[in-house]
């Protein structure tokens, strides 16, 4: 059984009271060498600014956003929130959920690559429709094995993490079994990114079992489609299509602990299935895109505007929808002023 949570009636003082029971169990979490693995997620999370915050009707325990759409003028475009689905019921869920969703509140925070995207308002680059699927697949990787790896420790002071990660791409006795095999943390976090997204999701449209990875690639076109389309119905500004190189993918693993994707296994793209296929063929068209090798890469189309990838993510923190910084000023930088010009032709 898991340990179900005593709510007052209040939504937002409920999550910040069972949020604060969380963090202190966070910091209780150590690796077998004894580094507080734990607590360096809390602080390097609560670094981040993420705010956090109730959503009734939320299908999940918690999702991390970390852009608003449609844009609200004046606003940043980065909002950096983590929403909490009301009522809250089990602190073992809840647990597990902040570790996953607080990953990817690092990811976002410190890999410039995630700003390129069709969410982000500000920005004048979108990857490609493939290298999307991908890099979603790869955030949702380092996400779950990392989760699973907290639970993993946390399990003696909290027992029922084991039911509570059961469904999880990676649930504890997933990690567990991985373990008893005399792998490192290393090994095992990167044996674990792979079999999670190999594990069965569940039942496709037409009646084929379909992974983790099939799923997360189907959202990912799916979301990208309708932004797409949301973009050519309101905005005349175009994005600048690019792919992305190793560099970018490793980017995406400096969250805690071991970096999986110095293994250059994950830099290649995974094998999509027909459908998945079928989707990036009708965004690459859509896209006119012909070859996407000849596409620029991410630094190259970065180099054109003669700007680092560190200026540009602290520009997409802080740029308001409009073109202002946070603060107020009104310096030049590559908002929407610099999104309208076109790709390249392919």
């Amino acid at each position: 059984m898991t340990s179900d949570i005593v709510l007052s009636g209040d939504a937002d003082a409920d999550l910040q009271e069972h949020l604060d029971v969380v963090g202190r169990r966070l910091n209780g979490v150590c690796d077998s060498d004894g580094t507080e693995i734990g607590k360096r997620l809390r602080e390097k999370f609560e670094a981040t600014g993420c705010k956090k915050s109730t959503a009734s009707g939320l299908s999940c325990i918690a999702v991390y956003e970390p852009f608003s759409f449609p844009p609200l003028e004046g606003e940043p475009s980065f909002t950096n929130t983590m929403r909490c689905g009301t009522p809250l019921r089990s602190l073992e869920k809840l647990f597990s959920s902040v570790c996953h969703e607080g990953l990817h509140a690092l990811q976002w925070d410190g890999a410039a690559i995630l700003h390129a995207s069709f969410f982000n308002d500000v920005s004048p680059f979108v990857i490609c429709p493939r290298d999307w699927a991908m890099l979603v697949e790869r955030t949702e990787q380092d996400a779950c094995v990392k989760e699973a790896w907290l639970c993993w420790l946390g399990r003696t002071q909290m027992p029922e993490l084991e039911q509570a990660t059961t469904t999880h791409p990676v649930s504890v006795s997933d990690f567990e079994a991985l373990q008893a095999l005399g792998l490192n943390i290393e090994e095992t976090l990167r044996t674990a990114a792979v079999f999670a997204m190999e594990k069965i999701y569940g039942i496709d449209d037409f009646g084929n079992q379909m992974s983790f990875a099939d799923y997360y690639h189907r959202q990912a076109l799916e979301s990208y489609n309708r932004m797409m389309l949301w973009r050519a119905g309101n905005c005349s500004a175009r994005q600048i299509v690019v792919r992305m190189e190793e560099q970018d993918i490793r980017g995406l693993g400096n969250t805690i602990g071991p970096n999986i994707f110095e293994d250059l296994r994950f830099s290649k793209p995974p094998l999509l299935s027909a459908a998945n296929e079928a989707l990036v063929q009708k965004l690459n068209k859509a896209l006119g895109i012909i070859d996407e090798g000849s596409l620029p890469t991410y630094s190259e189309a970065l180099a054109q505007w003669n700007m680092s990838s560190e200026e540009f993510l602290s520009l997409s923190k802080t740029m308001r929808q409009g073109g202002a910084h946070e603060s107020g000023s009104s310096a030049q930088t590559p908002s929407r002023v610099a999104a309208v010009t076109p790709p390249p032709a392919p």
